[in-house]
């Protein structure tokens, strides 16, 4: 058993190198890109005829990292703690073991299904009551897409365990399964036609940029400039007034003070609290033409 579970595992990263390997795999991802966490809860039952009435109902929880070879095949490495409750066996049975294989995304060919629905297969290694256990599992699931890179939805297994004293356990696994950047794992495109990090089906400006300032009430939008002074509104202190021509040096965003209106500022009129149309006198600016500048 031990040598035929071995000659699987070393089978599934052979194949996993080669595929790695194989010029045809010339996407555009770096090795972030293709790896892909994913958290679950479950409860279980060993439904062994034997050995099902020494425990009750179970649970547990699993952590996994997903490493995509191609499309929609990936390596799927992690560890599992189980629990299983006492039935005619008078205390509880703690099992913490490994899990090694492959997941393939059956979905990523159905354009379709908008989730990700997945089928699994792993071979376990772990102790519990102080016996090492080798076996196999299988499962499949289904993830409910949350957000571009976030998938929850639920999924079944069922493990095979060896045991060399007593009944070979068969345990059914039940619950939710979290995963985490889904659609980079299968190798999808996010479509984000301005680069701004906001996929385009939440972009209410696709095709231009966030830039240094987001509009914080429309997402994927750069921060209004309602002034058009080109100072964005966050940083503008005179946000619906337009700092030129004379911009002020104490106030961001904000024209020179003027206090006569009349479009020379009081900085450099000779007349500031006399309204001067048209600029006034051209030899006293801010002054009416023929008025003492005092």
């Amino acid at each position: 058993m031990r040598k035929g579970v071995g000659a699987l595992v070393l089978g599934l990263v052979s194949v996993a190198l080669l595929t790695w390997a194989c010029p045809a795999q010339a996407e555009d991802r770096d090795l972030f890109e293709r790896i892909s966490p994913d958290f679950e809860f479950f409860a279980v039952r060993n439904v062994d005829g034997p050995g099902q009435d020494s425990f009750s109902f179970g649970g547990g929880g699993a952590v996994h990292i997903e490493l995509n070879i191609v499309k929609s095949i990936g390596l799927h490495l992690g560890g599992q703690l189980l629990v299983l409750g006492p039935g005619d066996v008078e205390s509880s049975v703690f099992f913490f073991g490994s899990q090694a294989g492959a997941r393939f995304h059956w979905s990523a060919w159905v354009d379709a299904l908008p989730g990700d629905a997945w089928i699994e297969v792993h071979h376990v290694f772990g102790r519990s009551g102080g016996i090492s256990r080798h076996g196999m599992d299988g499962g499949l699931g289904y993830g409910f897409e949350l957000a571009p890179t976030v998938t929850l939805g639920p999924f079944a297994r069922a493990t095979w365990m060896s045991d060399p004293g007593l009944s070979d356990p068969f345990l059914l696994s039940f619950g939710a399964s979290l995963s985490l950047m889904a659609r980079t794992r299968l190798g999808e495109d996010i479509p984000d036609e301005d680069n701004d990090g906001v996929p385009d089906w939440d972009d209410m400006c696709p095709d231009q940029a966030t830039g240094r300032h987001a509009d914080p009430e429309n997402e994927g939008c750069p921060a209004r400039d309602r002034d058009g002074d080109g100072l964005v509104d966050p940083l503008d202190e005179c946000p619906s007034e337009s700092m030129w021509p004379y911009p002020s040096r104490e106030e961001d965003g904000c024209p020179m003070a003027d206090r006569d209106a009349d479009g020379v500022p009081d900085a450099h009129d000779l007349c500031p609290d006399t309204f001067a149309p048209d600029g006034g006198d051209p030899l006293r600016e801010g002054c009416i033409e023929g008025d003492e500048p005092f």
